[in-house]
Order: C-alpha cells, then sequence, then structure tokens
C-alpha cells in the first residue's frame, strides 16, 4: 500500500511521521521485502503531475498540500461535496476504473477539534483563519 503526501514544497509537513506511528500501531510493515505500507513525500511541479503519479504508482491515498489544493479540484474525476463546496482538495482516493475522488477533511476536523474541546457553536458565527484551500 503507497500512501503520501504532495505539496511545494513538502518538506515541513508532519505526515511522513504521523502515518509511520499509525502504521507502527497497527502492525503494518513498512521496511525490507514485506513491506506493506510505504508513506512517501512528493515534490511536484504541478496538480496534474500529482495525479499523474498517482495513478502510475496505484497509490491508496494521498494528502494534498499547498499550491496544490484548488487546482486538484478542478483535474480529478469525482468531487465530495464538501471539496466541491470549498473548491479545494486536500485527499485523493482511487475509485472504479482508476478514477480519482477528491474530498476536503478540513470542515470535518476543524469540528471535531472544536467538539473534542467541549465548545458548543450551534448558533453561533465563527470564523477560522487559515491559509490556501
Amino acid at each position: 500500500m503507497i500512501l503520501g503526501v504532495a505539496g511545494r514544497p513538502v518538506l515541513h509537513s508532519l505526515s511522513p511521521a504521523i502515518f509511520r506511528e499509525l502504521f507502527r500501531l497497527t502492525g503494518l510493515k513498512t521496511e525490507g521485502p514485506a513491506a506493506e505500507a510505504s508513506y512517501l513525500r512528493v515534490a511536484a511541479g504541478s496538480a496534474a503531475e500529482v495525479l499523474s503519479l498517482f495513478r502510475a504508482l496505484g497509490m491508496r491515498g494521498m494528502n494534498l498540500t499547498s499550491p496544490f489544493k484548488e487546482e486538484a479540484a478542478t483535474l480529478v474525476d469525482e468531487l465530495r461535496e464538501e471539496a466541491r463546496e470549498l473548491g479545494a482538495v486536500n485527499c485523493l482516493a482511487p475509485v472504479d476504473g482508476g478514477r480519482v475522488m477528491g474530498a476536503n477533511t478540513d470542515p470535518s476536523g476543524v469540528l471535531y477539534g472544536i467538539r473534542r474541546l467541549g465548545i458548543d457553536i450551534g448558533g453561533r458565527d465563527c470564523l477560522v483563519i487559515g491559509s490556501g484551500g
């Protein structure tokens, strides 16, 4: 299983460390000829290049960071509703027939974090400050 993160720059991403720990916790082998999982950093020139590599390697999933989120939303074969609404993709996944689906997990991630802190935002105006997609 090949997973990864793509961006420009991408060396700052903590995703490889997070996924290595998840692989360890789930018992997936990541080294040697019997490796079951790997997580790659991909420095690419464009979202089109990222999608081409994703397909060519038969990747099972990829996180996207800047500057590819908005461009990827225009290139994937399918868009989940939240990605369509935001006009940005931060996750790629394969779907039937070699097609690629784009999703954006930021809204659910932000809401989960707020709820976990015990904060009820129902009926309140909120501002989330970030950069990009």
